[in-house]
């Protein structure tokens, strides 16, 4: 036995049985206190914490959840406007940039593939060609799959290069 286990075993030895009993009972309660404030506090803080993560994330779950039936249900509303073939499409665009007033504007209207379309404006007013878009989304089931615009020095005038998918 080590010098310092001979001085705990001396020391022991010269306590009186009152003294000793206050002492293991004094260990026996700091044992108990370091169990309960180093693991049975932070393991029962640690369970309460899991607990409120999980209510909020059953409640960000149940929101995804109505989020995505709301998704889905637009989707389906679009897909059940017309699918247009491309030349039907061009010539509808070409009558409704004439009746807008932009054809002065338009520098060019291609079909690029069997589903797309592309569309350029030189020097055109940004509101009007936006709300051309608009109404070609509404109305037909296409989507803008590319767009690009650089204004010009007039406010509201841009140029701008567009290409339309059928969906």
């Amino acid at each position: 036995m080590s010098e310092y286990g001979l001085k705990i075993k001396e020391w022991w030895g010269n306590l009186k049985t009152r003294e000793k009993r206050i002492v293991l009972i004094g260990g026996f309660l700091l044992v108990i206190a370091c169990v309960y404030f180093g693991i049975w506090s932070p393991l029962i803080d640690k369970i309460a914490l899991t607990r409120q993560q999980i209510l909020v994330n059953e409640n960000l779950l149940a929101f995804m959840k109505a989020a995505d039936k709301t998704i889905s249900s637009r989707i389906k509303k679009t897909s059940t406007r017309p699918k247009a073939a491309p030349v039907a499409l061009m010539s509808d665009l070409q009558s409704r940039i004439k009746e807008s007033g932009l054809s002065n504007s338009m520098t060019q209207l291609k079909q690029l593939s069997n589903d797309s379309i592309t569309l350029q404006f030189q020097k055109v007013d940004f509101d009007q060609s936006v709300q051309l878009l608009l109404s070609l989304v509404k109305q037909y089931n296409v989507s803008i799959v590319q767009w690009s615009a650089i204004r010009d020095k007039t406010p509201g005038i841009v140029s701008q290069d567009v290409v339309v998918k059928i969906n």
